[in-house]
């Protein structure tokens, strides 16, 4: 009987340790936004910077250039059947790092999804508290994107395009003489009455 009760222990104890193990390495690969920070712009012609901070970096692989997708966490909650259900991991867009050091990553919009074919959110923008995919990511090595940077938007005038020239209804191209004979002989039809048979 002691050898069970020693066992049971033993178990339960191995147990506990192994879910916080568990739960320890989860919060360690969850990758998050913790703080946005945004230039103070004293003229319109400043161009104006968001940065995103990443609660990990080197030691995680990350590197300067890097774009990563980043999700928000959804609570569902089924007011039919009154119980919670799962969460909705839902994409919100990406971005690009410009800084990684160790425990710290700093990032640079790069782009946003499009609410099309995606979950609505209540809020549409990258926020803090938003977590970053780790298996999303890739090395961007073309252009800075468009989105990242403010740049003016080109004026374009508009080019004013002649009408095509449309063809006279037929009406128009009677002659006078023409439009007031037919116009005599509809009052002349109009004037004669026809009595009907008793």
């Amino acid at each position: 009987m002691k050898f069970i009760a020693q066992n049971k222990q033993f178990f339960y104890l191995s147990l506990l340790f192994s879910i916080v193990v568990s739960v320890n390495a989860k919060a360690e690969n969850d990758i998050t936004i913790f703080d946005v920070r945004k230039t103070l712009v004293m003229d319109e012609s400043e161009p104006s910077y968001k940065d995103y901070y990443l609660n990990g970096g080197s030691e995680i692989g990350l590197k300067p250039g890097m774009v990563v997708t980043v999700k928000r966490r959804r609570a569902l909650y089924d007011g039919f059947q009154n119980k919670s259900l799962e969460e909705l991991m839902v994409v919100v867009g990406k971005l690009k790092l410009i800084h990684v050091q160790k425990g710290v990553s700093v990032a640079r919009l790069y782009s946003l999804f499009s609410r099309k074919n995606t979950p609505v959110l209540d809020y549409e923008y990258i926020m803090l508290g938003d977590q970053v995919d780790l298996n999303s990511v890739y090395m961007d090595r073309g252009k800075e994107s468009k989105s990242a940077e403010v740049a003016p938007s080109p004026t374009v005038e508009p080019r004013v395009v002649p009408e095509p020239e449309k063809p006279q209804p037929e009406v128009a191209r009677l002659k006078p003489e023409t439009v007031e004979a037919a116009v005599g002989s509809a009052e002349m039809s109009s004037s004669v009455s026809v009595s009907a048979p008793n």
